[in-house]
């Protein structure tokens, strides 16, 4: 399958990235940074690193469905945005966070691999349980 970023480097940079603030922001403040850039790397860090280890689990390497990894990314922003506010003071809600959140959703979105229609076709006939050799690709109309 083609990517068009690759999961693996994506996440491992996102991971690296987020390390290096850590380090640097007590030496070097900014504000924009600081509020903002976490954010954007939450989703492809958790996501990421979660659908590795959900892949090393199974033993497959299906990419996690859209459905499944854009359910996670609202439940999990929700709870950071909205629920720890209101749990614990030293969580401040940022309606502008949303979008950090969005723009890191659409940085996982663009390192997903993209399928052929063969492979779906494959993917379909795995997901049901059958053999994928077993399934004829069918021709397609001119």
């Amino acid at each position: 399958m083609a990517t068009r970023l690759g999961p693996f480097r994506l996440t491992l940079g996102a991971t690296l990235l987020f390390l290096l603030h850590q380090g640097w922001s007590p030496y070097w403040p900014n504000r924009w940074v600081d509020s903002y850039l976490d954010d954007v790397l939450f989703l492809p860090v958790v996501l990421g690193w979660g659908a590795m280890g959900f892949r090393g689990l199974l033993k497959t390497p299906r990419p996690i469905p859209l459905g499944w990894w854009l359910s996670a990314s609202i439940y999990l922003v929700l709870m950071v945005e909205v629920g720890f506010p209101r749990w614990n003071p030293a969580f401040v809600y940022d309606p502008w966070d949303f979008l950090a959140y969005a723009f890191g959703a659409g940085l996982y979105a663009l390192s997903q691999p993209v399928a052929s229609e063969a492979k779906a076709a494959h993917s379909a006939a795995d997901y049901r349980g059958e053999r994928a050799t077993e399934m004829p690709l069918r021709e397609k109309a001119h």
